[in-house]
């Protein structure tokens, strides 16, 4: 286990701390507020999703030069934050089990898009090959957890429910992503190290993680300034 490895949890947690923090908000907000609302802590929980993802990457070695896609790193950012999106929207509105269970697939096939996205905008010369097995167990991870998170974050509006439920959806998103590097096996090129791949720097992603987390901790403030009132 590595800092990066750490690190890329406490970020999924805060996110998710976070996100369901500024959704607890929604319900008691009407019209054109509530939908501000929602967009706010799908932001935060896709961010969270895509920091957690990239951060875990920065630690990763592959033997080879890397960088990434620009567009694809983009994509996988807008798969995690409509994800998050649709199922938030859909844990709002509708009632009962049956939307909790929808919203939650919702964001667990969210958390899987934008993983398998977000390694496709890798760039190496190194050979990238996943085993079948182990990338469906890493979606049916990120799925029952995020459907338990969402039932859990339903049962009370305590703190410790809600911690629970951040410690569920911070897991599913942690658990995941090692389950599906588990399945992934990387084959070095001998004349990798010479061969530069197109593409962002590491150093630049880093840079654009660092920012959404800032603005995570942001909306964080903001939003427990707010539940204040």
């Amino acid at each position: 286990v590595s800092v990066f490895d750490g690190l890329s949890f406490l970020v999924a947690v805060f996110a998710a701390w976070t996100a369901l923090d500024l959704f607890r908000q929604v319900r008691s907000r009407p019209g054109a507020a509530r939908l501000v609302w929602l967009a706010t802590a799908a932001t935060v929980m896709g961010g969270g999703i895509w920091s957690m993802h990239f951060i875990a990457m920065l630690g990763a070695e592959s033997g080879a030069a890397v960088r990434y896609d620009p567009t694809l790193t983009v994509v996988s950012f807008l798969l995690a934050v409509v994800g998050s999106s649709l199922a938030f929207l859909i844990a709002a509105s509708r009632k009962g089990r049956l939307g909790l269970v929808l919203a939650g697939a919702i964001m667990g096939a969210s958390i899987c898009a934008m993983h398998f996205v977000g390694m496709a905008a890798l760039r190496t010369s190194a050979t990238l090959a996943y085993a079948p097995g182990a990338v469906a167990l890493s979606a049916v991870v990120a799925l029952f957890a995020s459907i338990a998170a969402l039932f859990a974050v339903e049962q009370d509006r305590s703190r410790l429910w809600r911690l629970t439920a951040a410690l569920i959806l911070g897991l599913a998103v942690v658990g995941m992503h090692h389950v599906a590097m588990a399945a992934l096996t990387v084959t070095a090129i001998q004349t990798a190290a010479q061969v530069q791949p197109p593409g962002a720097s590491p150093l630049m992603l880093a840079v654009g993680v660092t920012a959404v987390t800032l603005v995570i901790r942001f909306l964080a403030l903001a939003a427990s300034m707010i539940g204040q009132r």
